[in-house]
């Protein structure tokens, strides 16, 4: 029995990492995942490439705000100086942090004495998912976050088990601040890490990691402080709580909305029941470093979740790495969940597998590989025909006509607009004058949807009155709204 739930589930894990690589062919030969978020961590890597680390809110003309910490956009930018094209750069930085992921998975399993076998399918499982691929190639930070931060868990997990522990204690905290340094929810994975080591009865190991992923966090705060002459804490203070007092983001939190969000999501919702049967079976492995990961992700993520302009598939993907690898381990650490455990990684496999077919299909049958470039090529027609500057609400359109955006981030501009209402007065002033050839919006201003959009998440209400005041509909351009300015 046991040996044929083994083949079984080793040809469930073939069969999802052959998905996994059909549909990083699509992704990357068509771009289809790129949208406007991929846009502005380009423009961010594009500004750096310039010289311009974290650009200030507003100057020059042009508008900053961000709420991104650097490491990905630092390695585009890297990209970019090494030769490569902005988009390639990007795509090639964030399927770095796919490949951090799965290795990182593989790792700590192994790190935690799980056979080989188990291992690549607790891994495999970790990154197959619609939402985790999709942040992989859409050009995200949270597959990058949630490998570093399994690297680092894995160099935890191998404690005195390697020669000289405390040059692994070094490189943990090392990797749990270059998490950080991707995204600072990230630093749920020290956290476990450290109350690991205290529940292992190792105090003094997990007292000197703590100081030192502190003293690494620290150095990368003042870093950035200092290279960007406070542009970047100016920018995070400005979005930190995107618009929201701290009381009123602890409304979500108590409402449970990241639990209730979560079960929109039939297989999200699945592999947390089956964590939550797990840890009901054997109540020890809360305390364990999968446990502790998997619950600290997901306080870190309904957090995030609790805070406007974020959104499930991003936010999910680390506490589903860690339940990935929490479902994997517990197949192994177990005796009473060894067949339960491997059936259910098999099943999920399976699952995610059949979606992901329906997924690769979908887009060879939309022919995404031609119509995607085909819409990004009309796009950038349409900028470079344009009479004059181009304002465009998405800030991938001027980066693929290789012109420095004038929004950084639509979102991030609303939000900072909030606590510098100059800044969107400016933008009006600037509307009102038609200073502007083109604008190109996102949405429909004037339908229900739209009217909400500008309203509560991108640009405010008052910049798009001032726009349609003085601007006229032209046309549609790959479902992208082209304004002119009027003649009055």
């Amino acid at each position: 029995m046991l040996r044929l739930l083994t083949a079984a589930r080793l040809a469930a894990t073939a069969l999802a990492a052959t998905i996994i690589l059909l549909r990083g062919w699509v992704a990357l030969t068509s771009g289809a995942d790129i949208n406007l978020v991929s846009g502005v961590w380009l423009a961010l890597a594009l500004d750096t490439h310039e010289g311009v680390f974290y650009r200030p809110l507003a100057e020059g003309g042009y508008y900053g705000g961000t709420r991104y910490f650097p490491l990905l956009f630092l390695l585009i930018a890297g990209g970019i100086r090494g030769g490569l094209d902005v988009l390639v750069a990007g795509q090639l930085a964030s399927a770095m942090g796919g490949l951090l992921l799965v290795t990182g998975a593989f790792a700590l399993l192994r790190r935690l004495s799980v056979g080989v076998g188990l291992a690549i399918s607790g891994a495999v499982l970790a990154l197959a998912p619609y939402f985790v691929l999709q942040s992989v190639f859409a050009i995200r930070t949270e597959p990058l976050a949630a490998g570093l931060a399994l690297w680092g868990s894995a160099c935890v997990a191998a404690g005195p088990q390697v020669p000289r522990p405390r040059a692994w204690a070094l490189f943990a905290a090392l990797l749990f601040t270059l998490a950080a340094a991707a995204k600072p929810t990230a630093l749920y994975a020290a956290v476990a890490a450290i109350l690991a080591l205290a529940a292992w009865g190792r105090q003094k190991d997990a007292a000197r990691l703590g100081l030192l992923t502190a003293a690494g966090c620290g150095i990368l705060l003042a870093v950035l402080s200092v290279s960007t002459d406070g542009r970047a804490m100016e920018s995070f203070r400005a979005g930190a709580l995107a618009g929201e007092t701290p009381l009123a983001l602890l409304r979500p939190l108590v409402r449970l909305d990241a639990v209730r969000l979560l079960f929109t999501s039939h297989y999200l919702g699945g592999v947390f029941l089956l964590v939550a049967a797990a840890m009901l079976a054997a109540p020890r492995q809360v305390y364990s470093l999968p446990g502790l990961l998997v619950v600290l992700s997901s306080v870190a993520s309904a957090v995030a979740l609790a805070t406007p302009g974020t959104i499930l598939t991003n936010q999910a993907v680390e506490p589903y790495a860690a339940a990935s690898v929490f479902l994997a381990w517990s197949a192994h650490a177990s005796p009473r969940l060894r067949t339960a455990g491997s059936m259910a990684v098999t099943a999920l496999l399976l699952w995610t597998s059949a979606h992901g077919i329906r997924e690769v299909s979908l887009l060879l049958e939309a022919n995404v590989r031609a119509s995607a470039p085909q819409e990004r090529a009309a796009l950038q027609r349409a900028a470079e025909e344009c009479r004059g500057t181009v304002l465009s609400e998405s800030p991938l359109i001027p980066v693929l006509t290789g012109t420095r955006p004038i929004l950084l981030d639509p979102f991030a501009f609303r939000v900072a607009g909030l606590i510098r209402p100059d800044i969107p007065a400016d933008l009006i002033t600037r509307l009102r004058a038609r200073e502007f050839g083109c604008v190109l919006l996102e949405m429909d201003p004037e339908s229900v949807r739209g009217q909400g959009w500008y309203a509560n998440v991108h640009l405010g209400a008052p910049v798009i009155e001032a726009l349609l005041d003085h601007y006229t509909f032209q046309r549609a351009v790959a479902g992208r709204g082209l304004y002119v300015a009027d003649d009055r």
